[in-house]
């Protein structure tokens, strides 16, 4: 079954293609195809369960007439018709099956062709999953890849590193436990409307089981690497893996000590094999001469004056909202601190600001879709994070821009994405929950997040939850001081050595806790 997040993906790929005509033609022509498909198979049930119901009927008059030794004749008769008239119904269903094959034969026959002339929408809604051969190919010697498959009685799990022998293991966990421990887990978590969620404890039983059962039977296989890519279904695509614990936590809990799994390796999370493989064959293209272009600090209402960051430990959550509690988008919270958070970013990268980024009324919809991205390598969006249902009429995920012109919108919506041509290394949503399932996602991050990988990005560093705002700029602009720092590091291990950072205190003792260092994951191609 399609995600929520996957269907919102094709349906605005598919309006997407408009611009397109020649793709717009051909999947105009598979959908219909598809259409008469879904058609054909439900005229063709319904015909079988009634061909099944007619001959049960005939069975139970034959047998109740021969009970009650009815003429012989007459029965005889009346079998006849009945199998002349199943004789009838068995031509159609034959001509209704012909029916399909035909229509399934031309609908395979446009998705090739759809395959050959545009790859990277087939990609996008019908990815093929490369072979472990394949997979091991792409892998550096210090990389690995595992993936995760819960279902109901159990979880496969499969690993495999740069020498290409997979390690194979069913996990007793079932689906149902798996979001039972994902739900605890997730609650000393997201602490995004705690007033100290410092002072939360954390869940440390349930994060050792989840790799105790999940990721050790399969890890010796995986010769220590530097970074491992965990590809996700369900339930366990709303976890940040690095927060798993790979040993029995000891009592009392210390989060500044414990065995995290971002001690050992950095993490990076993607859907699927097939969506890794896309990304990381799409290296190959040149890379962009630009370092960086950066929004903060959106002005959501037009007559208010930017502030500045207040010097505090904590700081509310971007975007932690109800329906209905900001209805005027101009009484969404302000940002002044991702101002910050883009200048660091853009001061590590050797960017220009005042070229590189745009800030308060500049910040807008408008300027993200019209400013030429594609010849920068990092591109960054410090704003609120919006699921549908966050503010009324809201159907789709959006990143909240600065109001604009009168009569325009000013949120980013996943159709826009899909629009803008990028290539880039990273995109960086540092917003709340850009990162966060339905629980039904079969592909577990966000439909922003991958609608930008269909843009051209290469990676994506999402969020979980709502974040705690300074604790964000930390975490966000050490992990680009350290790429800056140290060129040959991947994204991943950039990530993981601020992660680090944090958790050990250097950014102050207030943000140790997983709340604020864990949010923050690394999806997409995880190499620099």
């Amino acid at each position: 079954q399609l995600s929520t997040v996957q269907r919102t993906l094709i349906d605005s790929a598919a309006r997407v293609v408009a611009a397109t005509p020649d793709l717009a033609a051909l999947v105009r022509r598979e959908q219909e195809q598809r259409i008469k498909a879904r058609e054909t198979t439900a005229t063709l049930n319904r015909a079988l369960a009634e061909e099944h119901r007619l001959t049960q009927e005939a069975k139970q008059r034959q047998a109740a007439g021969k009970a009650a030794k009815e003429d012989e004749k007459k029965l005889a008769r009346e079998a006849a018709e009945e199998r002349e008239r199943a004789k009838q119904r068995q031509a159609a269903l034959r001509q209704l099956r012909e029916q399909l094959e035909a229509v399934d034969k031309e609908r395979g026959e446009l998705q090739v062709e759809i395959g050959r002339r545009f790859p990277e929408y087939q990609s996008l809604v019908n990815p093929k999953p490369p072979s472990f051969g394949e997979l091991s190919k792409l892998l550096a010697k210090d990389e690995a890849f595992v993936s995760l498959y819960p279902f109901e009685q159990g979880t496969f799990v499969w690993g495999l590193g740069a020498t290409g022998r997979p390690a194979f293991h069913v996990a007793a966990l079932g689906a149902p436990e798996v979001r039972d421990l994902v739900t605890r887990l997730r609650a000393t978590l997201d602490l995004s409307e705690n007033p100290d969620p410092a002072k939360v404890a954390f869940d440390a039983a349930s994060s050792h089981r989840l790799y105790r059962e999940l990721l050790l039977p399969v890890w010796p296989a995986l010769n220590s690497p530097r970074v491992v890519t965990i590809a996700t279904a369900g339930d366990l695509g709303q976890l940040p893996f690095a927060v798993l614990m790979t040993r029995t936590p000891e009592s009392p809990f210390d989060p500044a000590k414990a065995s995290w799994l971002l001690r050992e390796t950095a993490v990076n999370q993607i859907a699927t094999a097939a969506a890794f493989r896309a990304l990381r064959e799409s290296r190959q293209r040149a890379k962009p001469g630009g370092a960086f272009f950066g929004f903060g600090d959106p002005l959501f209402k037009s007559t208010a004056a930017p502030a500045s960051a207040a010097s505090m430990p904590w700081k509310p959550g971007r975007g932690v909202m109800k329906v209905g509690q900001a209805p005027d988008y101009g009484a969404m919270a302000a940002l002044p601190e991702t101002r910050d958070e883009i200048l660091a970013i853009a001061k590590a990268l050797g960017a220009d600001p005042a070229k590189d980024a745009r800030f308060g009324a500049q910040a807008t919809r408008a300027a993200a879709m019209t400013t030429n991205l594609s010849d920068r390598r990092v591109i960054a969006f410090a704003t609120h994070g919006l699921r549908p249902g966050d503010l009324p009429g809201l159907s789709r995920p959006a990143l909240a821009m600065a109001a604009g012109a009168p009569g325009e919108s000013p949120l980013l919506v996943l159709d826009d994405v899909l629009t803008i041509k990028l290539n880039a290394d990273w995109i960086v949503l540092s917003a709340c929950n850009t990162a966060s399932g339905d629980g039904r996602a079969q592909e577990a991050f966000s439909g922003l997040a991958r609608a930008f990988f269909f843009a051209g990005a290469r990676s994506a560093l999402a969020t979980h939850w709502a974040v705690e705002s300074l604790s964000a700029q930390q975490l966000v602009t050490r992990t680009f001081a350290h790429q800056a720092a140290n060129r040959d590091a991947s994204r991943a291990e950039s990530l993981r050595h601020a992660q680090l950072e944090l958790i050990e205190g250097q950014a102050g003792a207030a943000y140790v806790h997983p709340f604020f260092w864990a949010p923050y994951a690394l999806y997409g191609d995880p190499a620099q």
